[in-house]
Order: C-alpha cells, then sequence, then structure tokens
C-alpha cells in the first residue's frame, strides 16, 4: 500500500521544468577620437560625457547584459537609460586610470530599435565602449533576481576575476577591456569592439554556490566585470488537492 501511494504522489506532485540558457545575440561598438565604430555613429572627440548607441533585441522577455568602457581617468559613476527599458546597475565604475568600466543589465522589453545614452561623471578621455550580450531562457523577473551575482576588478596582464553564481544552471558573463586575444578555457566568444575588448559566456550545469573564474587573454591594464544570469523556472514542485486529501506534504 505505501509503494502505491508514493508512485500516486511521484505522479501527482510535479517539480516545474527549468529553462535552459541560450546565447542569442551579441552587439557592441567604441569611439576614439576620430570616428565612431560599430553602434556607436560619431566620435568622442572634445572630451564628451555622454555617448549614444544603438542596439535592437532579438527577442522580447530576454535578458541582455551591458558593459561600458571609459579611458578616462577620474570617473566615479556612470549611467544607462533607454525609452522603454528598464535597466540595473550591477558593478558600479571600476577599473585603473585609463581604463574604466561598469556592467549594467535588463530584461528586454520589445524587439524595437532603440538607443541608449550612457553618460560617465568625466569625460572619457576619447574612448568609449560598449560590449552587449542577450540570452534567452532566463528568469523574467529582473534586476538582482534574474542578475544574480556580479563582480569586477583590475590588473595588468591577463584578465581574471571570480564570481559565485546564487543558482543551478547559470550563465556566466564577463568582459574585458584590455588588449584580449583570447577567451577563458571553456567559455565561448560573445561581443568583440575591435578595439581589443571583448566579452564571454558559458551556461554552468549546477554550480549555485561555486565561484566560476572568468578570465581572458590579454596584456597591459586591464578592467573587467562579470555578471551570473538565473534561468527560468520555479524552484517550488506544484501540487494537486491530492495530496492535500492525503495529508502529505509536497517537496
Amino acid at each position: 500500500m505505501r509503494g502505491v501511494l508514493l508512485i500516486a504522489l511521484s505522479i501527482i506532485c510535479v517539480s516545474p521544468a527549468q529553462g535552459a540558457i541560450a546565447h542569442t545575440h551579441s552587439d557592441q561598438g567604441f569611439c576614439d577620437s576620430g570616428a565612431g565604430h560599430g553602434n556607436i555613429g560619431s566620435s568622442c572627440a572634445g572630451g564628451v560625457l555622454t555617448k549614444t548607441f544603438t542596439y535592437t533585441a532579438t527577442a522580447a522577455n530576454e535578458a541582455v547584459v551591458f558593459a561600458l568602457n571609459c579611458g578616462g581617468t577620474t570617473e566615479t559613476s556612470v549611467s544607462l537609460s533607454a525609452t522603454g527599458w528598464t535597466i540595473t546597475s550591477l558593478s558600479g565604475v571600476a577599473g585603473a586610470s585609463g581604463s574604466r568600466i561598469a556592467s549594467f543589465a535588463a530584461i528586454s522589453p520589445n524587439t524595437t530599435a532603440a538607443t541608449f545614452t550612457m553618460t560617465w561623471s568625466t569625460d572619457c578621455g576619447a574612448f568609449m565602449g560598449d560590449l552587449v550580450d542577450e540570452f534567452s531562457g532566463t528568469d523574467l523577473t529582473g534586476g538582482t533576481t534574474t542578475f544574480d551575482a556580479n563582480n569586477s576588478g583590475t590588473g595588468s596582464g591577463s584578465c581574471s576575476i571570480t564570481v559565485t553564481p546564487a543558482n543551478n544552471n547559470d550563465a556566466v558573463w564577463g568582459a574585458c577591456e584590455d588588449s584580449v586575444t583570447a577567451v577563458g578555457s571553456g567559455y565561448t566568444k560573445g561581443a568583440d569592439d575591435t578595439s581589443q575588448d571583448w566579452s564571454e559566456y558559458k551556461i554552468l550545469s549546477g554550480g549555485s554556490g561555486v565561484s566560476q573564474t572568468v578570465n581572458f587573454t590579454g596584456s597591459g591594464t586591464w578592467s573587467e566585470v562579470a555578471v551570473t544570469i538565473k534561468p527560468s523556472g520555479a524552484a517550488a514542485p506544484t501540487c494537486n488537492n491530492t495530496i492535500a486529501l492525503l495529508g502529505v506534504g509536497c517537496r
């Protein structure tokens, strides 16, 4: 009788399936004193604080992560905005003089071409850039629920920092402002602004609470950000009324 009851419980108490995260799109750009490149349409001549870039999401309700780069020396803050988008600042500004970086994230609201405005606290020394990656199959809550952990760092040589995901099967994403020549072992290349600033990602199997190294091969002074992204799917199972009638909890 007990075996029959356990079989019945296994049928009527079911955990919802968890979504599998997939990378869907990258975009990027930079500007220098001579011109704009990629998704940035004009130069950074004249010590500007603000620059716009364009981005069009592949689909609505996907996780989008941004790394903003700046060649300035004293930046303490940066903002990012776009009409119709709710954007969360993650890392704040990090990095050494001449190599400043910050991470942001959002859930795409639609597939309409959007103009993003980044504004730094001081001028960027005739260099700004952006690296953007988009992922499907993610939690749609947004903010630090979806983008459940982040870190930033700076150093010299090859970029390397760690980040610890808060959920199983997260995506791990990182971006490095440096003279990058290769992504880290186990990672796939994402955005590349053609000025040796790259992003990378991997999708974990399990991994909640396990520190992940996010690294690139490069040289010179570097600044890096890293973010983990939660997959879709509720953690708790659902139960029907039969469980309640039997007086047995559903786990």
